[in-house]
Formats: C-alpha cells, sequence, structure tokens
C-alpha cells in the first residue's frame, strides 16, 4: 500500500513538473499610463507610469518600479556615428537578452541615435512586469 501511495505521489509530481513548464508565465498588470510622470536630464526627457520611480545622477537617469530597472546614459554628439538609428517601436526581444557583467543582472542593453545623440539603455525586468512596459518607457523618450 505505501508502495503504491508513493507510486502514484510521484507520478503526480512528474506530471505537475511538465504541465507546469509548458504554462506562459505570469504577467503582472499592465502600468498605468493614464496620468505618466516625467523626468529630464539634459537633452532627455523620459515619460514613466505614475507608480513607478525616477532619479538622475549625472549623465544617467533610473528609472524604476520593484526590482525593474531602466537605466539611460546619454554620451552626447560624441560616439553618435557608432550607435545605429532610433528604432520606430522598441522590442525586447528575449534572444536579445544577456547577462550584462559590468551591471550584475540579465537584461537588455540598448543602444541609438536620435537628434545627434547617443543613447544607451540598460533594461531589467522584474518580476511581474511586461516587456511591454518597459518597452513603452523607451518608446515614450525625447530626445533633443
Amino acid at each position: 500500500m505505501k508502495r503504491r501511495a508513493l507510486t502514484v505521489v510521484m507520478a503526480a509530481v512528474i506530471a505537475w513538473t511538465v504541465v507546469a513548464s509548458s504554462l506562459p508565465a505570469a504577467q503582472g498588470a499592465a502600468a498605468d499610463w493614464s496620468r505618466p510622470k516625467s523626468i529630464e536630464s539634459g537633452g532627455i526627457r523620459v515619460y514613466y507610469p505614475r507608480s513607478w520611480h525616477a532619479s538622475v545622477d549625472q549623465s544617467m537617469i533610473s528609472i524604476r518600479s520593484g526590482a525593474t530597472r531602466i537605466m539611460l546614459v546619454d554620451y552626447g554628439t560624441r560616439q553618435a556615428f557608432y550607435f545605429p538609428p532610433r528604432p520606430n517601436r522598441f522590442e525586447l526581444e528575449d534572444g536579445n537578452r544577456r547577462f550584462l557583467s559590468c551591471l550584475r543582472f540579465a537584461g537588455w542593453n540598448v543602444i541609438f541615435t536620435d537628434h545627434g545623440q547617443a543613447i544607451q539603455a540598460f533594461v531589467k525586468l522584474g518580476p511581474g512586469t511586461p516587456k511591454s512596459d518597459a518597452a513603452e518607457v523607451l518608446d515614450r523618450l525625447e530626445i533633443g
């Protein structure tokens, strides 16, 4: 009887593992953009959801919500010819997610130029934050 119960429990654990690994990851509620906040440094203005927070440290703007971080660095015009042009819409694709050793987290390193300014964005998603929320912050950047 004990052997049969143990076999049933083990089968249930294996079945749950297979089922759970095939389910999509839980996504938190989308950010509230009804009354966005903004912060500006140099030639960059960032709009972000009202429940998020932002700060400026020299030439870097940091936007955060829980464990989610977006850090924007403005290199000015000096390195603009090394960076690609800004895309029409930002997409944080899983295949471009890497471990950023200098920052000690896995995320995206997004570089682009806009109005002659070279911009680098480091994006780290915390649990429950949809990629679309971070991409929306990047889409709403005003440069220049």
